[in-house]
């Protein structure tokens, strides 16, 4: 089976053995990009990239639409499953944002930044452990030894950095959850992007270690899909005028990426990331 999309708003599923069309889909706007995992053992999602904002998941087996992937700004250009987790969905838009979600849950689990390049730290144990420790040490010992008078100013006092932790930490708590309405006051400065440009491609290695992204900056980059940071592999002469989505491939050993940039073919090595480019016959391609 193969799934297509087109600009009258249909997604189709195709039967190979029949040459029939054993499922079909009708869109709310026109189709930018479609995919389907190759690893999927309990589901049976199409993700559907359209013209406008979010990415709808399709099930084949209800022959219906089960949710929408909200978060994206514009239009969902390219769309990606990871080859080893299944439930792990890539998606980039014509802003330059990249977004990684889980499809069992709401709302992206990160963004792709052009800014990190190297792999974060590993988390310390949280400082204010110690603090809120003396703090509680303080008041037993207060309280035992202290008049009526002090007991009650200790209270107070322990009473009013409770309540200053309790509103930062909430304070927090909402930030991190903050739905449409946070991301929408953001600044252009804030906001952060894979490429300048539109993403015009996504594609995973067979491996699922590493994702290759297109843009409308001409520039592709190498990303560890674990870790989520840029590699900063230089691909040269990635030329990429960035109007419509393009589809990345590669050969089954990971070693040569096929990058269409309108007059030819290029072919970029990225085995061991070193970038090096050779280039095709030119030929007509999309």
């Amino acid at each position: 089976m193969f799934i297509t999309g087109s600009a009258d708003k249909e997604v189709k599923l195709w039967d190979t053995n029949v040459l029939e069309v054993a499922c079909a889909f009708n869109c709310p706007d026109k189709v930018m990009a479609v995919a389907m995992s190759s690893c999927a053992s309990s589901h049976a999602l199409i993700a559907v990239g359209t013209n406008e904002p979010g990415v709808v998941l399709a099930d084949i087996v209800s022959g219906a639409f089960t949710h929408t992937l909200t978060g994206h700004r514009s239009a969902t250009w390219s769309i990606c499953w990871s080859p080893s987790i299944e439930h792990q969905l890539f998606t980039g838009d014509a802003s330059g944002e990249v977004r990684l979600w889980d499809v069992r849950r709401s709302g992206c689990q990160a963004l792709l930044d052009l800014t990190v390049t190297h792999r974060p730290k590993p988390a310390r144990p949280h400082q204010n452990t110690r603090n809120c420790s003396l703090n509680s040490q303080q008041t037993s010992s207060g309280s035992l030894r202290g008049t009526t008078g002090s007991t009650s100013n200790t209270h107070s006092r322990t009473g009013s950095g409770s309540l200053k932790r309790k509103h930062s930490s909430l304070a927090g708590i909402a930030e991190l959850h903050a739905g449409p309405e946070y991301e929408s006051s953001r600044t252009p400065a804030t906001w952060q992007v894979a490429h300048e440009g539109a993403v015009t491609g996504i594609l995973a290695t067979s491996d699922g270690l590493h994702l290759v992204t297109a843009g409308g900056d001409s520039r592709a980059r190498l990303w560890d899909s674990h870790y989520r940071h840029q590699l900063l592999v230089h691909y040269s002469n990635t030329y990429n005028i960035g109007s419509t989505p393009k589809k990345l491939s590669s050969t089954p050993d990971g070693r040569y990426l096929f990058h269409p940039r309108g007059a030819d073919i290029q072919v970029c090595i990225f085995r061991h990331q070193q970038g090096l480019v050779c280039t095709c016959q030119p030929q007509q391609c999309c």
